[in-house]
């Protein structure tokens, strides 16, 4: 399964802004991630500078951390060990543990020192869900996390799915489920009907990390061939390399993003930049009215920053009341209400 979708990745060139710079749109990326699933995050790092990562998780019943390894760049090179003083890899593998969303900070630092003084941050934004949806073709899996994948059939016609998989150790498990088609009246929607297709669900899972085929086949027993055949790619892994949300800037260019908003309940979008040295506020408008005339309806609004120096830094916007607090959001759906970005200026 594909596991990275990318949000908002578009350039646009702006012509009415002041200084007539281009504006780039903020980069979110949503790691899509199954229930039994492990990622893996892997960064440079330097202890003899007293630089270290440290993360933060936004749910911790979500993303449950269950290795931690420090890698020798000259690992598997005889003769060549590690130097004191010379950059080393850290490498982080955690399970998804629920489904829901959850965003993992990294921030580098001193432990002694305030972590606002930190020089690099990663975002990484998770949506979990109990199974992964597999497609046809090519799919990621980790160990023991469970792909889906729902068929239609109606064994009242003859026509039924059969598959046939290519694992010779059987390390990959099949378990298959019937929703047996129910009535589309209002006055009994839960009665069964005789003849109605069914849908089958199909959960894909291995034990071992390796490369695995399925064919699913539909059709007659007592016909020759299949009326159809739909072919799955796993490719099962130790863990998953997940992508972070980062946004690239030249000095004369802005940074924005669009939201809705809906003052009128209190609620507005509020931001914090790490390092104000690399980025700051331009300015905010709005960009259309919903429902324009209605009282008490909301707007579209655009949010922009302009860079100061070269650099890097966190950009959080939340959605809250200012007297509440981010604590209290309107939508208890973290990533509803809470957006990182980080900031490279160039």
């Amino acid at each position: 399964m594909k596991k990275m979708i990318l949000l908002t990745s578009v350039l646009l060139v702006f012509f009415g802004c002041a200084f007539g710079a281009e504006e780039v749109l903020l980069q979110s990326v949503t790691n899509n991630v199954g229930v039994g699933e492990k990622i893996v995050v892997k960064l440079e790092e330097n202890g003899s500078t007293g630089f270290v990562w440290n993360y933060t998780i936004s749910n911790p019943d979500i993303l449950k951390l269950v290795d931690e390894n420090v890698i020798n760049p000259n690992q598997g090179k005889p003769g060549q060990e590690q130097m004191s003083g010379a950059p080393y890899f850290k490498e982080w593998t955690f399970e998804v543990a629920d489904a829901g969303d959850a965003v993992v900070i990294f921030s580098y630092y001193r432990p002694w020192e305030d972590p606002k003084t930190a020089i690099d941050f990663k975002v990484f934004n998770l949506k979990s869900f109990d199974s992964a949806h597999l497609q046809e073709g090519n799919n990621t899996l980790s160990v023991n996390e469970v792909g889906k994948i729902e068929l239609e059939e109606n064994p009242s016609t003859g026509y039924a799915w059969t598959y046939e998989v290519e694992d010779p150790d059987g390390n990959l498990v099949i378990d298959k489920k019937v929703i047996k088609g129910n009535s589309n009246s209002s006055d009994n929607p839960n009665e069964i009907i005789l003849g109605a297709p069914n849908n089958v669900v199909y959960e894909l899972s291995a034990k071992k990390s390796g490369t695995y085929k399925v064919t699913f086949s539909y059709g007659r027993s007592w016909e020759d061939a299949p009326a159809t055949s739909l072919v799955y790619e796993l490719e099962v892994v130790d863990a998953i390399s997940i992508e972070e949300s980062l946004t690239e800037i030249d000095k004369d260019q802005l940074a924005y993003t669009e939201l809705y908003e809906n003052a009128t309940t209190g609620y507005t979008w509020n931001f914090e930049i790490s390092n104000k040295k690399v980025l700051q506020f331009y300015k905010k408008e709005i960009i259309k009215n919903v429902n324009s005339g209605t009282i008490g309806a909301g707007n579209e609004i655009k949010l922009s920053f302009e860079p100061v120096l070269e650099g890097k830094t966190m950009l959080s916007i939340r959605y809250y009341r200012s007297w509440e607090g981010p604590e209290k959001p309107v939508n208890p759906d973290f990533m509803n209400n809470n957006l990182f970005f980080i900031v490279s200026v160039k």
